[in-house]
């Protein structure tokens, strides 16, 4: 009899196990399977999935095309606002800036002037450091706002000892007796963490993969079916548009034009 109840007992126990094992693998599982078909139909050219923000170079969508753990695009996107976006959402931002190509070249000829990004911020002081080490003091701040509602915070510096200096040529305006600088410190701080991110093992495969998997399909689209332009108006309807229209890229006729 006792062995009998222990058997029953143990076999409730593995029922137990196994459905509560279940409901927390299956999830699991079917989130998996979800990436990698997301992955696969990426890798062989679909559009996985598409949104219409209605602002030109925005991430802000009504709704998060995903839950992507990175996100990668062009310069277009390289924005204070954008990087904001990621950072608030924990999304690693492999995307470029504007001088971002241009940075990771060595110049073979002198700047004429010293550009905002030659000088170095010190936090603790608020003190920003021209190129021959002199401080430059904090003047004032002023805000920002974009069309989308984004506000951006512009630190403004000067320098009071730059008439001795033997680079005031280099970075002084003609006409002026002091720099002045005008800095998004917000916008740095993201291109520094942008650049380490694009700069990696990985951030290099995604900017080697990133016109490959992207640049065709826009390239179908647009040139071989023909659409350049949406035809619908109002949010919602160049939203179905677009979806619509990266749906069956691949399976409609290429519309050629005569």
């Amino acid at each position: 009899m006792i062995r009998g109840a222990l058997l029953v007992a143990a076999a409730l126990a593995l029922g137990a196990l196994f459905v509560v094992g279940a409901a927390v693998q299956v999830p699991r599982l079917e989130a998996d399977l979800s990436r990698r078909v997301e992955q696969r139909l990426a890798d062989d050219g679909m559009v996985v999935e598409a949104a219409f923000s209605g602002q030109d170079g925005s991430l802000r969508c009504p709704a998060p095309l995903a839950d992507p753990a990175a996100a990668v695009a062009d310069a277009g996107y390289g924005s204070s606002e954008n990087y904001n976006i990621l950072e608030k959402n924990n999304i690693d931002a492999y995307v470029k800036f504007s001088n971002f190509d241009r940075s990771q070249k060595p110049s073979r000829k002198t700047t004429p002037t010293f550009l905002a990004d030659a000088f170095d911020y010190n936090e603790s002081s608020r003190e920003l450091i021209c190129p021959p080490g002199k401080a430059m003091t904090h003047l004032y701040d002023t805000i920002e706002k974009t069309s989308t509602g984004y506000k951006r915070t512009i630190s403004n510096f000067k320098s009071n000892s730059c008439s001795t200096c033997p680079m005031k040529e280099r970075c002084v305006k003609l006409g002026h007796e002091h720099r002045e600088v005008a800095i998004d410190l917000d916008f740095r701080r993201y291109k520094k963490k942008a650049t380490e991110l694009l700069v990696s093992e990985l951030g290099v495969q995604y900017r080697k993969k990133r016109p490959i998997d992207v640049e065709p399909v826009f390239g179908n689209i647009k040139n071989n079916h023909g659409f350049k332009r949406f035809k619908l108006r109002t949010k919602n309807k160049a939203e179905i548009e677009i979806g619509t229209v990266s749906y069956t890229h691949l399976t409609l006729p290429t519309i050629y034009s005569v």
